[in-house]
């Protein structure tokens, strides 16, 4: 097996170390040397995403140009079937199914209701409805999050992360091409976390890492909420835990909620934490 991976780096003209990334992403070999190339070639030509939103763009970009037979082993086909992303895997002419990726994946990150979410995953204007019947939009919406986004997607922002970081380790040149700024380091730390949450800023990330869910709670926390001016995200999942323990007093409550709709879901989200 050794052999035959270090031969197939070799034909793919790959260093030694992206087995290693592969082995920590949990990818197969053929994904993280397509990842390294791609990700090699822009790094070289542009600067680093400093945000999670970006990166998460900028790895839709990335999958995009994925041979069609490593794309169908990274992704699967079913969790997009029946809606505007189903034709990635068409290859030429799929680049109106990696803008809808790519839309769906923005409205994804930014906490839209799943109505929106979903209304952006089958290429509509106007939001889907919320029935589950069978042919219905929102069970389709329910399937590419639960396996296209919170699986798929999630890992291969992992092995992006995998591949970036292991690639600093081993060129051991400060000015390499896989040595990023701190804020565009932080963010890539996040994307996996953000993909598969559906947030894509670290306070709203913290918030659901404290028990803010769902991720709709963490978002409007984070939109309502003085926000401290802290890089590290340890610190900041503390904060967040301070502010989660604050939903049961109606005097912070009082201070979020801006209608009816939003006091009953912060007093159920408390209700809920306080169960646990």
């Amino acid at each position: 097996l050794r052999a035959l991976g270090t031969g197939f780096l070799e034909a793919a003209g790959a260093p030694e170390w992206v087995a290693t990334s592969a082995h920590r992403a949990g990818v197969t070999l053929p994904v993280a040397v397509e990842l390294q190339h791609i990700a090699r070639s822009r790094l070289e030509n542009d600067s680093a995403p400093e945000t999670v939103a970006d990166w998460a763009q900028w790895l839709v970009e990335v999958l995009a140009l994925f041979s069609s037979e490593t794309l169908s082993g990274a992704m699967k086909k079913e969790p997009w079937k029946s809606t505007a992303v189903e034709g990635i895997h068409a290859g030429g002419q799929a680049g109106a199914a990696w803008a809808a990726l790519a839309h769906t994946m923005r409205s994804w990150l930014s906490g839209d209701p799943l109505t929106t979410v979903g209304a952006a995953l089958h290429g509509r204007t106007e939001p889907i409805g919320v029935r589950r019947a069978s042919g219905d939009p929102l069970p389709r919406l329910l399937r590419a999050i639960r396996e296209g986004f919170e699986f798929d997607l999630t890992a291969l922002a992992g092995a992006l992360v995998a591949v970036v970081a292991t690639g600093a380790e081993e060129d051991q040149d400060p000015e390499g091409v896989w040595v990023l700024s701190a804020p565009a380091q932080r963010a890539l730390a996040l994307l996996p976390l953000g993909v598969r949450l559906g947030a894509s800023s670290p306070e709203a990330l913290a918030l659901m890492r404290a028990g803010a869910r769902p991720r709709v709670l963490a978002h409007l926390l984070a939109s309502r909420v003085s926000v401290p001016e802290i890089d590290d995200d340890e610190e900041l999942r503390i904060w967040a835990s301070a502010i989660v323990e604050s939903l049961d007093e109606s005097e912070f409550l009082d201070t979020i909620a801006q209608s009816d709709q939003e006091r009953e879901l912060l007093v159920a989200a408390a209700y809920v934490a306080a169960e646990l």
